[in-house]
């Protein structure tokens, strides 16, 4: 929560703590700094013996059944903490801060009684759904026990009608953290935001003490115990432990209490030589010492995100809540080990991967590539990139400063003729009023084309083998890496934009196409209506038409390599995984194959200063507001549509920085179009740090991938004028989100709309940036 709130105050929101009385609270919130004038307390209404519930809690830990009901104890305990709230102090002192929203969780859901007493809108955090039956039902059961329980606040706060499940189910958001990137994909309610895991961060430097004993365990590697603050182990399990870690060679931090250290000194176990014991750690700075191999906890939330960040090997010994669940998808994302007190495994530190990268034909498609590059190498793995000698290609890695020596070339079999006859095909197909219209053949041709290019010279095959790559990441506009991998025998993986759709995402190599349901990332109420089943049936034909079709035309490549029995889809169906740029935070759930991994925005960040010239020009419209202009590197505007955005922008009063080639400079002004005083032309400009600076309120764009995450990062509001494939989908997202606007077709028919009635379409002068933030906090 804390993290949430930082986030919150860097973006100019003011945040309070309203917490119980209870030791532990306090400690936790001093020691996160927060400050003493930021925190409102209550005295918690406990009339329960806390040394009960502790026993209680330790019995039904070690009972040998994880998923085994919590004690009775527990809920007593929880619900009268939470009747402690209903303090007219505490209330009028909360009313005098006139709090906007009130944020919930779980284990402290005093937050939704605040919330009913004082009208105001409220979120809270919940633990993921679970999909096996058994286990739903249990949770059911549970939360059934906690309503009940809980419902006496709401009585003694005078909400004679309303309890906890009543009020949970009111909630204007649900806020989750988690990731499906590591969890099974699930349908979530449109209040329901899944925003990745908080805790995780690059590591700091440790306290001293810490730091020496992590240095020193370079050669032989280090095991970190730990089993979080929300329970504590029972004496059976810290007995089982130290029998466990006494045996294992690397040296051993473990966090662990006082009190526990004193029943292992009144057993007669006494600290080994290369063990430490501390009663608090940093953890996320200590799992990201490089000499920390394995970590042994019980699973918790924070637990599990932190250890996946950095690298760490799990072994979990679940204890209860959400515990077991990740206990479970840890061993089946081959992240660690889930096992009982008495198994204790450590695993070997991983050898660094030598990875390739097949590069993409522009620098939207090489940009989030060279990031994910980046992170691996920060993490000792090593990289390169396998480029065709295409301009665009070859311009793109080195303005993204890859070194020469990392990249591996080839000839593309593209002529000149043709790669003109394309643009044509092109300019027609994105013009034609008619969104969901096939991608030009002449398009397909020339990536089939481009994949063939690596048939034609050996070396370059063999300049990949000399590097004995482990993994082959292909990417959807660059497919020869699929072909590179299968000669190779080399494992591989697919980097995609656009959404995971049948037949090349499937699970089963073996499954015909004809069985395939198709599940749907557009905004469809589950079940669909009959209009909803016709209109996903006709955005789907053409995707799936495409990529048959492009199927055709690749399978050349794996044919001139001897690979008669493979082709394009079939090789992309058997990749170890698929890595997919999207979020279930700002889209549609839709259930995932398990080696589908959702890894979010890979682009934006936090904005860097820009060069001085446009530095200048944003700074002097810091009255006005700023409007970017950019079509994307994939797909180049006809002369009509640069038209009509010409006529249209020259109208407003806004600032406009538009990113166009020389070659559309050039058609402007033969148009008798030049360029208003107002108006900044480049060929190139950074564009994340572009939207991260305060003047810019809208951006006019194709609404590809990079773009559309990199607008909802910064606050910006989008005007989505969408070309081909994925532009179109995120187009629906924008419009869904009420985080801007799609236009289509008008912009490219002067006789349509005057040039004012234009601007008007584009720059809409209220809420545009407002609503863009809304969606940037989320």
């Amino acid at each position: 929560m804390q993290r949430v709130a930082r986030e919150l105050e860097a973006r100019g929101h003011d945040v309070w703590f309203v917490a119980s009385q209870f030791p532990s609270t306090l400690e936790s919130l001093q020691k996160l700094g927060i400050p003493p004038a930021r925190i409102i307390t209550f005295e918690p209404a406990t009339s329960v013996d806390l040394s009960r519930v502790a026993a209680d809690l330790a019995h039904a830990q070690h009972s040998g059944d994880v998923r085994a009901k919590h004690p009775e104890s527990l809920y007593d305990y929880l619900a009268d903490t939470v009747k402690g709230i209903a303090n007219a102090t505490t209330l009028d002192a909360i009313k005098a801060i006139r709090p906007d929203v009130v944020v919930a969780d779980l284990f402290v859901p005093h937050g939704l009684v605040l919330a009913d007493a004082l009208k105001v809108p409220k979120s809270k955090g919940l633990w993921q759904r679970i999909d096996h039956l058994y286990r739903t039902l249990l949770l059911h059961r549970q939360l059934d026990i906690l309503s009940s329980k809980y419902t006496k606040a709401w009585k003694a706060a005078g909400l004679k009608d309303a309890d906890f499940l009543t009020s949970a189910q009111e909630s204007a958001a649900v806020i989750l953290q988690g990731s499906f990137a590591v969890i099974p994909a699930f349908p979530l309610s449109p209040h329901m935001h899944l925003v990745g895991a908080f805790t995780p961060e690059p590591a700091k430097a440790l306290p001293s003490e810490l730091q020496r004993i992590c240095d020193s365990a370079a050669e032989t590697g280090l095991v970190y115990v730990a089993f979080g603050n929300t329970g504590a182990p029972g004496v059976e399990m810290v007995h089982g432990l130290y029998d466990a870690l006494v045996n294992i060679t690397q040296p051993v931090i473990w966090v662990i209490s006082d009190k526990d250290q004193q029943v292992l000194k009144d057993a007669g176990l006494p600290k080994p030589r290369h063990h430490h014991y501390t009663a608090y750690a940093p953890q996320n700075d200590i799992l990201g010492h490089p000499s920390v191999t394995t970590f042994v906890t019980q699973g918790g939330t924070n637990s599990c995100y932190e250890a996946l960040y950095h690298g760490v090997r799990q072994v979990i010994i679940p204890i209860f809540f959400e515990q077991p669940w990740h206990a479970d998808q840890v061993p089946h994302l081959g992240a660690g080990l889930r096992r009982a007190a008495d198994i204790i495994e450590v695993q070997e530190e991983l050898t660094p991967l030598r990875i390739v990268f097949c590069a993409g034909r522009a620098f939207s498609h090489s940009l989030p590539q060279h990031k994910v590059a980046r992170e691996l190498e920060a993490r000792g793995h090593d990289t390169w990139f396998l480029a065709s000698t295409f301009p665009g290609t070859l311009e793109s890695l080195h303005q993204l400063k890859v070194r020469p020596e990392k990249i591996i070339t080839f000839e593309p079999l593209t002529s000149a003729t043709a790669i003109a006859g394309l643009q044509a095909d092109l300019a027609r197909a994105q013009h034609s009023g008619n969104i969901y219209a096939p991608v030009p053949e002449s398009f397909l041709e020339y990536f089939a084309n481009t994949s063939h290019g690596i048939t034609t010279n050996a070396s370059t095959i063999e300049a990949v083998r000399a590097i004995q790559p482990d993994v082959i990441v292909a990417e959807m506009v660059a497919t020869f890496g699929l072909a590179v991998a299968d000669v190779l025998k080399v494992p591989k993986v697919m980097m995609s934009a656009i959404p995971p759709v049948a037949p090349p995402h499937t699970v089963s190599a073996d499954m015909p196409y004809t069985s395939q349901t198709p599940t749907s990332p557009f905004w469809h109420p589950q079940p669909m209506g009959l209009w909803q089943r016709i209109d996903h049936l006709y955005r789907y034909a053409p995707l799936y038409w495409q990529l048959l079709h492009w199927n055709t035309m690749l399978t050349k490549t794996w044919q001139v390599l001897g690979l008669t029995g493979t082709d394009f889809l079939q090789s992309a169906r058997e990749c170890a995984a698929w890595i997919w740029q999207g979020s279930f935070a700002v889209i549609p759930a839709y259930p995932l194959s398990p080696h589908i991994h959702m890894v979010g925005a890979i682009t934006p960040e936090p904005a860097q200063a820009l060069p001085d010239d446009l530095q200048r020009f944003c700074d002097s419209a810091a009255d006005n507001g700023v409007v970017y202009v950019s079509f994307g590197t994939t797909g180049a505007p006809g002369v009509e549509m640069l038209h009509g955005v010409h006529k249209a922008l020259a109208t407003i009063p806004q600032a406009v920085i538009w990113v166009v080639t020389e070659k559309d400079q050039q058609l402007l002004g033969g148009a008798g179009l030049p360029r208003p005083k107002h108006h900044y032309y480049s060929t190139f400009v950074p564009q994340n740090d572009i939207l991260g600076h305060p003047s810019v309120t809208t951006f006019v764009t194709q609404g590809g991938t990079n773009s559309f995450f990199e607008a909802l990062y910064h606050g910006v509001r989008p005007v989505v004028i969408p070309l081909f494939y994925e532009q179109v989908w995120y187009a629906d997202q924008v419009q869904h989100l009420g985080a801007g606007m799609r236009h289509i077709g008008s912009l490219m028919r002067s006789e349509r709309q005057s040039p004012t009635q234009k601007a008007a379409d584009i720059i809409e002068a209220v809420g545009w940036s407002d609503c863009a933030s809304e969606k940037s906090a989320t």
